[in-house]
């Protein structure tokens, strides 16, 4: 074993195995002719004339990808399930895509305000994946550094697929053996996508990672920020976000206000201050969909978002100063000079709007 490898003990199904893997950073990167050779453009045409005329408010392109990378992990999860070797390249295909086309913010907006098709653990992957994609994008990440966080993000918690069910739905009421069950998936992870062969060890080794944390105190291996790639910190971040504004058998979602506040504020240890400045300058605070207060009292929602100046959104009020809903929504752009003396106070969730 030479200076830039270590051997890591992955659990599964009883059994306890030796790998030996690399932790060189440049060691991560794919080439350009292996993107080329998995990013086909055989794969990609298949895609390609088949999206329906825009209707709705929703971009169709977005909504029909929404759909397709919500069956795509449903797939995953009958793959895993049966013990069958995942096929990752219609996925990187689709990424592609996404990608090529100028999907991703799109994508994003939609996975995380719209109730998903399938379980949590497909909601999460699917809404994971954008969330990580928006952060890399603020990253200046290249496509194809794009379409490998993608698939990182969108396969990194396989192995949960492993635990079963009743457990993930305890919550709170989880006992020690079953805590530790539940921290071995990363673990399962590693042990499935490492099946794909050396040209996607990077992807297992990713999958390892997104659960250690900066500050050592994170799991399996208790790594540090030097150890940890930055891709691991990127979908580990977005997990933990996405978690935050999801429902959960034992808490509330948070408003996404709140989400991000604790994201960059409380958990800042766990995280590169790089990567937590990139996740608050690609998700707003107040991002499209945000309920919020106004200093004058007034009530509303966000409904456009300048990255420029992401705390002077456009704002579509509903509800005057005394809670009275108004007869005709008025928009409130708290970027022109007129509202220069009005700012948002507070998010809020639709709970807290007047039932008027």
């Amino acid at each position: 074993m030479n200076e830039n490898q270590r051997s890591v003990t992955v659990y599964g199904r009883g059994n306890r195995e030796e790998f030996l893997i690399t932790t060189k950073k440049e060691n991560f990167e794919l080439s350009e002719k292996q993107i080329a050779e998995i990013l086909s453009e055989a794969q990609i045409s298949k895609l390609k004339g088949e999206l329906p005329a825009k209707t709705g408010a929703w971009d169709p392109e977005v909504t029909r990808f929404s759909k397709r990378f919500l069956q795509s992990a449903k797939i995953v999860r009958k793959q895993v399930e049966n013990d069958k070797v995942l096929d990752p390249v219609p996925i990187l295909s689709e990424l592609f895509y996404v990608v090529k086309n100028e999907l991703v913010e799109g994508l994003y907006e939609y996975v995380v305000c719209n109730r998903l098709e399938g379980d949590d653990l497909i909601a999460q992957s699917t809404r994971v994946t954008f969330t990580s994609l928006v952060i890399g994008r603020g990253l200046g990440y290249d496509s194809s550094m794009l379409v490998k966080l993608g698939l990182a993000a969108f396969l990194q918690d396989v192995g949960m697929y492993k635990v079963p069910g009743d457990i993930l739905q305890k919550g709170n009421d989880l006992h020690q053996e079953e805590i530790d069950l539940i921290k071995k998936h990363p673990n399962e992870s590693f042990r499935i996508l490492s099946k794909l062969g050396k040209k996607y060890a990077w992807l297992a080794e990713t999958a390892l990672q997104v659960h250690e944390r900066a500050n050592g105190m994170g799991y399996p291996n208790s790594l540090k920020e030097n150890d940890i790639y930055e891709i691991s910190f990127i979908i580990g971040i977005a997990d933990m976000y996405v978690a935050l504004i999801s429902d959960r058998p034992y808490r509330d979602k948070l408003i996404q206000t709140d989400a991000i506040k604790s994201a960059i504020e409380d958990y800042g240890d766990l995280f590169p201050m790089r990567i937590r400045r990139a996740l608050l300058d690609q998700i707003s605070l107040f991002p499209v969909n945000t309920y919020v207060k106004l200093n004058t009292k007034a009530l509303g929602r966000v409904v456009r978002v300048d990255k420029e100046r992401s705390l002077r959104p456009t704002i579509e009020v509903y509800f005057d100063k005394f809670g009275n809903k108004l007869k005709a929504p008025e928009i409130v752009d708290l970027s022109l000079p007129e509202h220069h003396m009005c700012y948002i106070i507070r998010g809020l969730s639709k709970t807290d709007l007047p039932r008027r």
